[in-house]
């Protein structure tokens, strides 16, 4: 199940459980400001941790032509 549109939700490199769920598509917030777009598996392309990304927040969004 794909929560809300608009939630954000907080991501913390270090803890899994922050992760999106599914691989669908979503938004990622950089520390900087910058917000991108793409499919989850992008951003997030495997089971390790992120642990020097900028990315502090992400939301699942509704498939807008995302390849």
């Amino acid at each position: 199940m794909v929560d809300p549109l608009s939630t954000w939700h907080t991501l913390d490199p270090y803890d899994r459980s922050t992760y999106p769920a599914v691989n669908a598509p979503i938004e990622v917030k950089h520390a900087d400001g910058r917000v991108e777009k793409g499919k989850c598996r992008e951003f997030f392309p495997s089971f390790d941790l992120l642990s020097g990304s900028t990315m502090t927040s992400w939301r699942y969004i509704k498939d807008e032509g995302i390849s």
